[in-house]
């Protein structure tokens, strides 16, 4: 998959909901891919202005079942993908930091902190 994801010029993933971390949206900011993400839910944990492009314009889904959920701005997304196009650059240097993120992102220390947050819980 890395060969693939390397032949991506941009990662675009609006979810509404990500019942966990996005994980081909991990691996593709691994591989160095420029990586949008819609600021919701899963996507929290690998939003960072100096790692992706978030997407911030967010409308709440109504729904007992949708806490947290989000409506990605159409408009937004074409802003955010344009940009990515026009600043090649900055683009693949912010990608850069996506993929340092990414490996500093190791199962222990992810195990770790579950482990810190149920332990907060009574």
């Amino acid at each position: 998959m890395p060969r693939l994801y390397r032949e991506m010029d941009v990662g675009l993933f609006p979810n509404r909901c990500e019942g966990g971390t996005n994980l081909v949206a991990m691996e593709c900011m691994a591989c160095g891919v420029p990586v949008i993400l819609s600021q919701n839910t899963g996507h929290l944990d690998l939003v960072a202005l100096d790692r992706c492009f978030p997407l911030e314009q967010q409308s709440a889904i109504d729904g007992p079942d949708h806490l947290g959920w989000g409506e990605s701005n159409v408009e937004e997304i074409i802003e955010t993908l344009e940009a990515v196009r026009r600043n090649k650059a900055g683009s693949l240097a912010r990608a850069a930091c996506g993929a340092a993120f990414m490996n500093e992102m190791t199962w222990a220390d992810t195990a770790r902190q579950l482990v810190e947050t149920i332990g907060a819980y009574p």
